[in-house]
Protein backbone atom coordinates (compact mmCIF):
# COMPACT_ATOMS: atom_id res chain seq x y z
CA UNK A 1 0.00 0.00 0.00
CA UNK A 2 1.50 3.12 -1.27
CA UNK A 3 1.91 6.39 1.95
CA UNK A 4 -0.56 8.99 1.22
CA UNK A 5 0.84 12.03 -0.09
CA UNK A 6 0.10 15.54 2.11
CA UNK A 7 -1.31 17.74 -0.52
CA UNK A 8 1.48 20.27 0.42
CA UNK A 9 4.33 18.33 -0.38
CA UNK A 10 5.34 19.35 -4.22
CA UNK A 11 4.93 22.98 -2.44
CA UNK A 12 8.11 21.82 0.03
CA UNK A 13 9.79 20.06 -3.05
CA UNK A 14 9.47 23.10 -4.66
CA UNK A 15 10.78 25.03 -1.84
CA UNK A 16 13.97 22.94 -1.22
CA UNK A 17 14.70 23.27 -5.24
CA UNK A 18 14.82 26.85 -4.63
CA UNK A 19 16.89 26.51 -1.26
CA UNK A 20 19.48 24.46 -3.17
CA UNK A 21 19.49 26.97 -6.54
CA UNK A 22 20.49 29.82 -4.10
CA UNK A 23 23.44 27.38 -2.29
CA UNK A 24 24.51 27.08 -5.70
CA UNK A 25 24.58 30.37 -6.73
CA UNK A 26 26.51 31.78 -3.65
CA UNK A 27 28.47 29.03 -3.69
CA UNK A 28 29.46 29.54 -7.33
CA UNK A 29 29.68 33.09 -6.53
CA UNK A 30 31.96 32.67 -3.29
CA UNK A 31 34.34 30.32 -5.73
CA UNK A 32 34.80 33.08 -8.21
CA UNK A 33 35.13 35.99 -5.09
CA UNK A 34 37.91 33.65 -4.51
CA UNK A 35 39.66 33.18 -7.69
CA UNK A 36 39.58 36.71 -8.73
CA UNK A 37 41.00 37.88 -5.54
CA UNK A 38 43.69 35.17 -6.54
CA UNK A 39 44.20 36.80 -9.48
CA UNK A 40 44.11 40.15 -8.07
CA UNK A 41 41.27 41.72 -9.91
CA UNK A 42 39.94 44.41 -9.10
CA UNK A 43 37.22 44.58 -6.77
CA UNK A 44 37.15 40.65 -7.11
CA UNK A 45 34.14 40.34 -4.31
CA UNK A 46 31.59 42.08 -7.00
CA UNK A 47 33.06 41.51 -10.64
CA UNK A 48 34.31 37.99 -9.76
CA UNK A 49 30.47 36.65 -9.09
CA UNK A 50 29.31 39.08 -11.57
CA UNK A 51 30.91 37.98 -14.48
CA UNK A 52 30.68 34.44 -13.96
CA UNK A 53 26.95 34.73 -13.32
CA UNK A 54 26.44 36.38 -15.85
CA UNK A 55 28.46 34.45 -18.39
CA UNK A 56 26.38 30.82 -16.87
CA UNK A 57 22.95 32.77 -16.93
CA UNK A 58 23.97 33.85 -20.79
CA UNK A 59 24.60 30.27 -21.42
CA UNK A 60 20.91 29.21 -20.53
CA UNK A 61 22.31 27.96 -17.15
CA UNK A 62 19.10 28.93 -14.70
CA UNK A 63 20.67 30.68 -11.23
CA UNK A 64 18.56 32.26 -8.77
CA UNK A 65 19.24 34.48 -5.64
CA UNK A 66 17.13 35.59 -2.64
CA UNK A 67 15.16 39.06 -3.84
CA UNK A 68 16.55 40.63 -0.83
CA UNK A 69 19.95 39.32 -1.15
CA UNK A 70 21.09 42.40 -2.92
CA UNK A 71 19.36 44.94 -0.62
CA UNK A 72 21.10 43.20 1.97
CA UNK A 73 24.27 44.26 -0.11
CA UNK A 74 22.95 47.47 -0.31
CA UNK A 75 22.71 47.88 3.04
CA UNK A 76 26.06 46.99 4.04
CA UNK A 77 28.05 49.27 1.52
CA UNK A 78 25.79 52.00 2.45
CA UNK A 79 26.86 51.66 6.15
CA UNK A 80 30.37 51.70 4.78
CA UNK A 81 30.46 54.40 2.42
CA UNK A 82 28.38 56.55 4.78
CA UNK A 83 31.61 56.28 7.86
CA UNK A 84 33.57 58.39 5.25
CA UNK A 85 31.28 61.30 5.91
CA UNK A 86 33.41 62.83 8.63
CA UNK A 87 33.01 66.64 9.35
CA UNK A 88 35.57 68.32 7.41
CA UNK A 89 34.37 65.79 4.02
CA UNK A 90 31.09 67.04 4.60
CA UNK A 91 32.25 70.61 5.05
CA UNK A 92 33.44 70.53 1.26
CA UNK A 93 30.46 69.17 -0.38
CA UNK A 94 29.25 72.49 -0.41
CA UNK A 95 31.62 73.72 -2.72
CA UNK A 96 31.31 70.88 -5.34
CA UNK A 97 27.45 72.02 -5.55
CA UNK A 98 27.22 74.13 -8.65
CA UNK A 99 29.58 71.19 -10.51
CA UNK A 100 26.65 68.16 -9.39
CA UNK A 101 24.11 71.04 -10.93
CA UNK A 102 26.17 71.30 -14.06
CA UNK A 103 26.25 67.01 -14.16
CA UNK A 104 22.38 66.53 -13.17
CA UNK A 105 22.03 68.51 -16.42
CA UNK A 106 24.79 66.32 -18.46
CA UNK A 107 22.73 63.65 -17.15
CA UNK A 108 19.27 65.39 -18.70
CA UNK A 109 21.13 65.55 -22.32
CA UNK A 110 22.20 62.17 -22.02
CA UNK A 111 18.77 61.02 -21.43
CA UNK A 112 17.58 62.45 -24.31
CA UNK A 113 20.13 61.41 -26.24
CA UNK A 114 20.36 57.92 -25.45
CA UNK A 115 16.56 57.73 -25.79
CA UNK A 116 16.43 58.97 -29.23
CA UNK A 117 19.58 56.28 -30.42
CA UNK A 118 17.37 53.63 -28.93
CA UNK A 119 14.34 54.45 -30.84
CA UNK A 120 15.82 55.46 -34.30
CA UNK A 121 18.48 53.46 -34.96
CA UNK A 122 17.95 49.85 -32.65
CA UNK A 123 14.42 50.27 -32.99
CA UNK A 124 13.55 50.10 -28.86
CA UNK A 125 10.20 51.31 -28.17
CA UNK A 126 10.63 54.99 -27.33
CA UNK A 127 9.25 54.59 -23.80
CA UNK A 128 11.00 51.44 -23.39
CA UNK A 129 14.35 53.42 -24.73
CA UNK A 130 13.71 56.40 -21.88
CA UNK A 131 13.65 54.32 -19.05
CA UNK A 132 17.20 52.44 -20.51
CA UNK A 133 18.81 55.21 -20.94
CA UNK A 134 17.65 57.17 -17.31
CA UNK A 135 20.92 57.36 -15.71
CA UNK A 136 19.08 57.17 -12.20
CA UNK A 137 18.85 54.20 -9.72
CA UNK A 138 18.27 50.80 -11.85
CA UNK A 139 15.48 49.55 -9.04
CA UNK A 140 13.51 52.68 -9.55
CA UNK A 141 13.64 52.70 -13.36
CA UNK A 142 12.84 49.24 -13.53
CA UNK A 143 9.76 49.95 -11.53
CA UNK A 144 8.70 53.24 -13.36
CA UNK A 145 8.60 51.50 -16.28
CA UNK A 146 6.22 48.81 -15.07
CA UNK A 147 3.95 51.52 -13.20
CA UNK A 148 3.81 52.48 -16.98
CA UNK A 149 3.44 49.36 -18.61
CA UNK A 150 5.95 49.01 -20.45
CA UNK A 151 9.06 46.35 -20.65
CA UNK A 152 10.22 46.54 -16.96
CA UNK A 153 12.53 43.15 -17.59
CA UNK A 154 14.14 44.44 -20.48
CA UNK A 155 14.66 48.24 -18.70
CA UNK A 156 16.52 46.19 -16.06
CA UNK A 157 17.92 43.97 -17.74
CA UNK A 158 19.42 47.12 -20.15
CA UNK A 159 20.50 49.07 -16.35
CA UNK A 160 22.42 45.80 -15.46
CA UNK A 161 24.41 45.51 -18.44
CA UNK A 162 25.59 49.36 -18.24
CA UNK A 163 26.44 48.52 -14.50
CA UNK A 164 28.36 45.68 -15.83
CA UNK A 165 30.03 47.45 -18.86
CA UNK A 166 31.01 50.47 -16.53
CA UNK A 167 32.77 47.92 -13.12
CA UNK A 168 34.26 46.05 -16.25
CA UNK A 169 36.10 49.32 -17.83
CA UNK A 170 36.72 51.90 -15.17
CA UNK A 171 38.21 50.11 -12.37
CA UNK A 172 40.34 47.67 -14.57
CA UNK A 173 41.39 50.80 -16.05
CA UNK A 174 42.36 52.50 -13.01
CA UNK A 175 44.18 49.23 -11.62
CA UNK A 176 46.25 48.89 -14.57
CA UNK A 177 47.47 52.87 -14.02
CA UNK A 178 48.14 51.66 -10.29
CA UNK A 179 45.78 53.04 -7.44
CA UNK A 180 45.60 56.53 -7.69
CA UNK A 181 44.27 57.87 -4.91
CA UNK A 182 45.63 59.07 -1.52
CA UNK A 183 43.08 60.06 0.58
CA UNK A 184 42.96 58.73 4.67
CA UNK A 185 40.14 58.66 6.65
CA UNK A 186 40.61 58.72 10.64
CA UNK A 187 37.14 56.69 10.94
CA UNK A 188 38.92 54.03 9.16
CA UNK A 189 41.78 53.43 11.51
CA UNK A 190 39.56 52.66 14.83
CA UNK A 191 39.29 49.20 16.24
CA UNK A 192 36.82 46.90 14.65
CA UNK A 193 33.84 46.92 18.21
CA UNK A 194 31.47 44.04 17.13
CA UNK A 195 28.82 46.12 19.48
CA UNK A 196 29.22 49.05 17.29
CA UNK A 197 28.94 47.25 14.33
CA UNK A 198 25.39 45.95 15.80
CA UNK A 199 24.39 49.84 16.83
CA UNK A 200 25.15 50.63 13.12
CA UNK A 201 22.70 47.32 11.80
CA UNK A 202 20.13 48.92 14.59
CA UNK A 203 20.05 52.16 13.16
CA UNK A 204 20.03 51.51 9.63
CA UNK A 205 17.16 49.36 9.83
CA UNK A 206 15.28 52.26 11.75
CA UNK A 207 16.70 54.69 8.31
CA UNK A 208 15.72 51.70 5.91
CA UNK A 209 11.97 51.54 7.66
CA UNK A 210 11.82 55.07 7.77
CA UNK A 211 12.95 55.66 3.84
CA UNK A 212 9.89 53.00 2.82
CA UNK A 213 7.44 54.81 5.06
CA UNK A 214 8.08 57.92 3.43
CA UNK A 215 8.49 56.15 0.08
CA UNK A 216 11.96 57.59 -0.86
CA UNK A 217 14.13 55.70 -3.57
CA UNK A 218 16.41 53.15 -2.77
CA UNK A 219 15.62 52.67 0.84
CA UNK A 220 18.27 49.48 1.39
CA UNK A 221 20.72 51.67 0.17
CA UNK A 222 20.31 55.36 0.98
CA UNK A 223 19.00 55.19 4.52
CA UNK A 224 21.53 52.72 5.94
CA UNK A 225 24.07 55.69 4.43
CA UNK A 226 22.20 58.47 5.76
CA UNK A 227 22.40 57.03 9.15
CA UNK A 228 26.11 55.98 9.16
CA UNK A 229 26.82 59.32 7.11
CA UNK A 230 25.01 61.97 9.94
CA UNK A 231 26.17 59.67 12.85
CA UNK A 232 30.29 60.12 10.98
CA UNK A 233 29.41 63.73 10.19
CA UNK A 234 28.37 64.89 13.98
CA UNK A 235 31.44 63.06 15.32
CA UNK A 236 29.82 59.94 16.69
CA UNK A 237 32.49 56.96 15.07
CA UNK A 238 31.85 53.76 17.24
CA UNK A 239 33.53 51.24 14.70
CA UNK A 240 35.24 50.81 11.32
CA UNK A 241 32.87 48.27 9.16
CA UNK A 242 34.62 45.29 8.81
CA UNK A 243 36.07 43.83 5.92
CA UNK A 244 34.18 41.05 5.89
CA UNK A 245 31.12 42.46 5.59
CA UNK A 246 32.23 44.85 2.76
CA UNK A 247 33.12 41.95 1.05
CA UNK A 248 29.95 39.87 1.50
CA UNK A 249 28.28 43.22 0.54
CA UNK A 250 29.59 43.51 -2.46
CA UNK A 251 29.43 39.75 -3.19
CA UNK A 252 25.58 40.04 -2.90
CA UNK A 253 25.71 43.10 -5.14
CA UNK A 254 27.48 41.45 -7.66
CA UNK A 255 24.85 38.06 -7.63
CA UNK A 256 22.02 40.62 -8.03
CA UNK A 257 23.22 42.15 -10.90
CA UNK A 258 24.92 38.53 -12.34
CA UNK A 259 22.11 36.69 -12.34
CA UNK A 260 19.62 39.05 -14.44
CA UNK A 261 21.56 38.23 -17.85
CA UNK A 262 19.58 35.07 -19.47
CA UNK A 263 19.93 33.29 -22.35
CA UNK A 264 16.45 34.71 -22.95
CA UNK A 265 17.73 38.70 -22.92
CA UNK A 266 20.74 37.36 -25.26
CA UNK A 267 18.58 35.87 -27.55
CA UNK A 268 15.65 38.00 -27.97
CA UNK A 269 17.12 41.91 -27.10
CA UNK A 270 20.38 41.54 -29.01
CA UNK A 271 19.39 45.19 -30.63
CA UNK A 272 18.85 46.28 -27.05
CA UNK A 273 22.26 44.77 -25.86
CA UNK A 274 24.31 46.60 -28.58
CA UNK A 275 22.32 50.07 -27.92
CA UNK A 276 22.64 50.25 -24.58
CA UNK A 277 26.43 49.22 -25.09
CA UNK A 278 27.10 52.10 -27.53
CA UNK A 279 25.29 54.47 -25.60
CA UNK A 280 27.10 53.25 -22.10
CA UNK A 281 30.82 53.51 -24.05
CA UNK A 282 29.49 57.22 -25.80
CA UNK A 283 28.34 58.29 -22.05
CA UNK A 284 31.78 57.09 -21.13
CA UNK A 285 33.16 59.70 -23.24
CA UNK A 286 31.27 62.36 -21.89
CA UNK A 287 31.79 62.19 -18.44
CA UNK A 288 35.54 61.80 -19.36
CA UNK A 289 35.18 64.99 -20.87
CA UNK A 290 33.49 66.79 -18.20
CA UNK A 291 35.22 65.35 -15.73
CA UNK A 292 38.58 67.26 -17.51
CA UNK A 293 36.76 70.27 -17.99
CA UNK A 294 35.88 71.04 -14.14
CA UNK A 295 38.81 69.36 -12.81
CA UNK A 296 40.51 72.54 -11.95
CA UNK A 297 37.56 75.04 -10.51
CA UNK A 298 35.95 72.11 -8.80
CA UNK A 299 39.16 71.04 -6.71
CA UNK A 300 38.36 67.08 -6.95
CA UNK A 301 41.11 64.78 -8.57
CA UNK A 302 40.02 63.29 -11.98
CA UNK A 303 39.84 59.62 -10.74
CA UNK A 304 36.97 60.95 -8.16
CA UNK A 305 35.02 63.17 -10.90
CA UNK A 306 35.28 59.56 -13.20
CA UNK A 307 33.71 57.63 -10.64
CA UNK A 308 31.57 60.70 -9.88
CA UNK A 309 30.19 61.74 -13.05
CA UNK A 310 29.83 58.12 -15.13
CA UNK A 311 26.67 56.66 -15.37
CA UNK A 312 27.37 53.77 -12.28
CA UNK A 313 25.49 52.74 -9.21
CA UNK A 314 25.96 55.02 -6.33
CA UNK A 315 26.71 51.60 -4.65
CA UNK A 316 29.23 50.32 -7.23
CA UNK A 317 31.29 53.83 -7.71
CA UNK A 318 31.01 54.24 -4.23
CA UNK A 319 32.86 50.95 -3.06
CA UNK A 320 35.32 51.48 -6.27
CA UNK A 321 36.12 55.06 -5.15
CA UNK A 322 37.01 52.97 -1.27
CA UNK A 323 39.03 50.48 -2.65
CA UNK A 324 41.15 52.85 -4.77
CA UNK A 325 41.30 55.44 -1.54
CA UNK A 326 39.96 58.22 -3.69
CA UNK A 327 37.33 60.46 -2.64
CA UNK A 328 34.27 58.58 -1.36
CA UNK A 329 31.94 61.30 -0.14
CA UNK A 330 31.90 63.42 -3.32
CA UNK A 331 31.39 60.60 -5.52
CA UNK A 332 28.49 59.48 -3.21
CA UNK A 333 26.96 63.20 -3.10
CA UNK A 334 27.39 63.23 -6.66
CA UNK A 335 25.62 59.68 -7.54
CA UNK A 336 22.70 60.26 -5.05
CA UNK A 337 21.90 63.88 -5.95
CA UNK A 338 22.01 63.15 -9.77
CA UNK A 339 19.88 59.82 -9.23
CA UNK A 340 17.54 61.76 -6.61
CA UNK A 341 17.13 64.92 -9.77
CA UNK A 342 16.15 62.01 -12.64
CA UNK A 343 14.15 60.18 -10.63
CA UNK A 344 12.00 63.07 -9.37
CA UNK A 345 12.34 64.80 -13.01
CA UNK A 346 11.46 61.49 -15.25
CA UNK A 347 7.91 61.41 -14.35
CA UNK A 348 7.74 65.01 -15.73
CA UNK A 349 9.63 64.34 -18.96
CA UNK A 350 7.85 61.16 -19.53
CA UNK A 351 4.43 62.65 -19.41
CA UNK A 352 5.69 66.35 -20.74
CA UNK A 353 8.01 65.50 -23.75
CA UNK A 354 7.72 62.06 -24.63
CA UNK A 355 3.71 62.41 -24.97
CA UNK A 356 3.33 64.72 -27.27
CA UNK A 357 6.52 63.84 -29.40
CA UNK A 358 4.15 60.60 -29.84
CA UNK A 359 0.89 62.16 -29.94
CA UNK A 360 2.81 64.87 -33.10
CA UNK A 361 4.67 62.37 -34.36
CA UNK A 362 2.18 58.99 -34.15
CA UNK A 363 5.15 56.94 -32.55
CA UNK A 364 4.17 53.28 -32.27
CA UNK A 365 7.21 50.58 -32.31
CA UNK A 366 6.73 47.28 -31.34
CA UNK A 367 8.76 45.56 -28.81
CA UNK A 368 12.68 44.29 -29.80
CA UNK A 369 12.84 40.92 -30.95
Amino acid sequence: MKPAHHPLDFLRQGQQSIWLFWALTYLIAIASAWIAELLHTPLPWMLGPLFVLALLGSLGIPLQAPPLGRSAGQCSLGIAIGLYFTPIAVANIGHDLPFIAIACVVSTILLGFGTWMLWRFFHIPLRTAFFASALGGASEMTVLAERHEQRADLVAAAHSLRLLLILAIIPGIFQAYGVPGNLDFQSMHLPISYSGVALLLLCSSIGITTFHVLKLPNAFLLGPLAVSAGLTAFGVEWTTWPKELSNAGQLLIGVGLGIRFTRDFVVHAKKLAIGVTIYTLLACVVSLLFSLAIAKPSGLDIESLILSTVPGGMSEMGITAKNFHLNVPAVAVFHVLRMAFVILSAELFFHQVLGRLERKFDLHIDHPR
